[in-house]
């Protein structure tokens, strides 16, 4: 033809193959893996029960396949978005359960995690227990109910017969890496049968997206806790406190910026235990702090009586529950001066409730029975006191008295000047004769 003449093409596309992604399976211990749609073989996991799959986009079944195991299939779903993992443990025919786990979300120190077990007996199964080794179990859920823990530290799960999904929620430890722990099932056939399901729990605590820095010692009252981001993205974090029956006595939130820092001040009122939750990254991290306030101060009495011109002292008791010496003043106020009564003393690391004396002299021409002292202790160099109390002071006009009772209590005291007064006349009458 020429140059001229005009050629028209139509193109058709007759076939577009199916997208696919990667899945990359683990397997304990080492299977062959098929097609449970058209039992076609698709490979075998290595020595370490790996293996790297390409599969179409969409819900599939595969078939893992050990000689001397029960068959086990697991449904899913291919997507492109993200890289798929799925983990497979393999059950022995000695065994009466098929059990397949799976964790939900990212697990991180010191927080709780939730462990998620679908149980399939391959035949009928009675008086099952589950038992949990080596983690702290915080709750376990099966048919949406929560189990109680038995005295043996077993969970009475009962007969089972049909599949069935137990959840376990766990505190995580406090540091990141690799951790494991076990979970038992055992149950009998209905011909009495024992079998037993030891299940290895291996998972992975990620390291925080930020440095969490706290008070060496928590104290009532004002603590800086800082936040400093690791990740070098932004996020929203909430931090909220709870006391020992779960009432939120504080809350904050703040937007953390890349490798910036944050500090929060937590206030905390009165002694007692209390947790801490973190909670980063719109819930996907979250953490959690126990935290233990020991009355500092008590006073082993809140009365006293003193007479006019005698010594009368204030006594207490303190707790150095650090690693350090602490150093401390004391302030006693009195209406009847007008500077308080100061003093100053240091406690040893660990000591618990030492004793501490604070004495003045109560003045003479005093108008009042009554006076209401204060008595305020200071950690060194602060203005703000870790402790506030009121004695009361009662004036005692008896002569008996060389010195204060501290604490009040003078009926003992009266009674055994009386009996010294007794003893010391018969012992004149004596002499006399």
């Amino acid at each position: 033809y020429s140059p001229d003449d005009r050629c028209d093409f139509t193109v058709s596309e007759i076939y577009t193959p199916p997208e696919r992604a990667t899945i990359d399976i683990y397997t304990e211990p080492a299977v062959d893996i098929y097609n449970n749609q058209n039992n076609e073989f698709l490979g075998t996991t290595d020595n370490g029960g790996y293996l790297a799959l390409s599969l179409f986009l969409g819900e599939t079944t595969l078939k893992f396949v050990k000689d001397g195991y029960w068959d086990t299939l697991k449904t899913f779903t291919v997507a492109t978005e993200n890289n798929s993992e799925i983990y497979v443990s393999m059950t022995p025919r000695n065994a009466i359960f098929q059990v397949s786990k799976e964790f939900s979300g990212n697990i991180y120190p010191n927080s709780v995690a939730s462990l998620s077990m679908d149980v399939i007996p391959v035949k009928t199964a009675y008086a099952t227990k589950l038992r949990v080794s080596g983690v702290e179990v915080n709750k376990v859920y099966y048919q949406t109910q929560e189990l109680p823990k038995t005295a043996d530290g077993s969970y009475i799960i009962g007969d089972m017969s049909s599949p069935q999904n137990i959840v376990i929620d766990f505190k995580t430890t406090s540091s990141w890496g690799e951790r494991a722990f076990t979970v038992e099932l055992s149950a009998t056939d209905i011909e009495g049968t024992a079998y037993t399901n030891l299940e290895t729990i291996n998972y992975n605590v990620l390291e925080l997206p930020f440095l969490f820095e706290t008070p060496d010692q928590w104290a009532i009252g004002s603590n800086d806790v800082t936040l400093t981001d690791m990740s070098g993205e932004s996020y929203s974090v909430l931090m909220v406190l709870y006391d020992e029956s779960g009432t939120e006595k504080w809350s904050s939130s703040t937007n953390l910026l890349e490798y910036c820092d944050y500090t929060f001040e937590v206030p905390i009122e009165d002694a007692g235990e209390y947790t801490l939750e973190l909670n980063a990254k719109s819930g996907t991290v979250k953490s959690y702090y126990s935290i233990e306030i020991i009355e500092p101060v008590s006073l082993i009495s809140d009365f006293l009586t003193a007479s006019p011109g005698n010594v009368a002292t204030v006594q207490f008791k303190i707790s150095n529950p650090t690693e350090s010496v602490k150093y401390y003043t004391a302030e006693l106020t009195c209406p009847f001066y007008n500077e308080t009564v100061d003093k100053t003393f240091s406690i040893a690391p660990g000591t618990v409730e030492k004793t501490v004396d604070i004495s003045f002299e109560v003045p003479e021409g005093l108008e009042m029975e009554y006076y209401q002292l204060t008595l305020e202790v200071f950690n060194e160099g602060d203005t703000e006191p870790i402790y506030s109390g009121n004695i009361v002071l009662t004036i005692s006009t008896s002569s008996l008295f060389l010195a204060s009772v501290p604490g009040g209590n003078t009926t003992l005291i009266l009674l055994a000047a009386a009996v010294l007064l007794i003893a010391g006349t018969f012992a004149a009458l004596r002499l006399k004769k």
